[in-house]
């Protein structure tokens, strides 16, 4: 069996979640680990099953031959590394955000189009098993043309300007609210044409948004959206012309309404629906996504083919995150060129 070579720069929290859905992946050889901290690096290779552990990326590169290397960090280091590495000659897997901001963003599209070599933003939404069903569901024709999209999405955090951005607001986007948007974009099928958007802030960073979207092909959508809470709360749905709807709950749980709600007795809450949960025995490690999206990661590159959730898709989700905030500013709609 042909298999990806992957290499994996960054061993912290959120690299040893992916790095632990790795042996869950069959099309991937698990080559190398590469951190600045040597226990780090030694660590993960151990209890991930890498072959080598090293402190310099480059030395790694230029030692194992990785087909591709996934990078995991802070947004300033997805962007310097990950434009490093696209020019010694490896594919890219970025974890979100890909940098701090859309023109960073665009260095690295940039810089991936001149070495020949793809990439891919793990905004790991749009691979949950849900997702990718409400996507599959939408296409078919009964479905229609997707006319409107919804999301609720409360998270903890971050409540504070990390990664060296100016206030919460910023931090929780960019941390955030990266992933609906890719998904919305993806659920839709359709590009943004329009964005716009309220925001509340406190002193203590909690942060509440409202924010609305129109799309090129006519759809709208709304999100509302909130950091700092109690707890983690997704949903998203998507409506189609035909009048069928789908819902998806903490990207576990689907719901396919498709047929006319019940008339002349009961009443809406009678409307037959088709459910869907990923149950108990879910394979991945870590939040539905993980593993879907290196699973597909490798088999697009086996493949030669581009991945889905690409850099430029990553452009486009940091375009809307920048017009959200360019939006609540004047209290105006901003319009998006495509």
């Amino acid at each position: 069996m042909q298999k990806l070579r992957l290499a994996f720069i960054g061993c912290g929290g959120q690299a040893s979640k992916l790095q632990a859905n790795l042996p869950q992946v069959s099309s991937i050889d698990f080559v190398a680990t590469c951190d600045l901290v040597p226990e780090k690096a030694q660590g993960n290779a151990r209890r991930f099953g890498a072959l080598k552990a090293y402190t310099d990326f480059r030395e790694m590169i230029q030692a194992e031959r990785p087909d591709a290397v996934a990078v995991c960090g802070a947004p300033q280091m997805h962007h310097e590394v990950g434009i490093a590495c696209l020019g010694l000659g490896c594919h890219i897997f970025l974890e979100k955000p890909p940098a701090i901001t859309a023109a960073q963003t665009k260095e690295i599209v940039d810089a991936a189009a001149r070495s020949g070599k793809m990439g891919m933003v793990a905004t790991h939404w749009r691979h949950a098993p849900a997702h990718r069903m409400a996507r599959q569901l939408a296409d078919q024709p009964e479905f229609g043309t997707v006319l409107g999209f919804r999301c609720k999405y409360a998270a903890p955090g971050p409540k504070s300007g990390i990664w060296g951005t100016d206030s919460a607001v910023r931090g929780f986007l960019l941390g955030q609210v990266i992933h609906p948007v890719d998904c919305m974009r993806f659920l839709v099928g359709q590009e943004v044409a329009e964005v716009y958007a309220a925001i509340a802030e406190l002193p203590d960073g909690t942060t509440s948004y409202a924010v609305s979207f129109r799309f090129d092909r006519g759809a709208v959508g709304t999100m509302n959206l909130f950091g700092g809470t109690h707890t983690l709360m997704m949903e998203t749905a998507i409506i189609g012309a035909s009048g069928r709807c789908v819902e998806v709950v903490e990207a576990e749980r689907l719901t396919y309404y498709k047929e006319q709600p019940a008339v002349g007795q009961g009443g809406y809450h009678d409307t037959p629906s088709i459910g869907w949960h990923q149950g108990n025995f879910y394979r991945g490690y870590g939040r539905p996504g993980y593993v879907e999206e290196l699973e597909h990661f490798a088999t697009a590159l086996l493949a030669s083919q581009q991945p889905r959730s690409s850099l430029a898709d990553a452009y486009e989700d940091m375009r809307i995150l920048e017009a959200i905030i360019a939006s609540n500013q004047p209290r105006k709609p901003v319009s998006l060129s495509h």
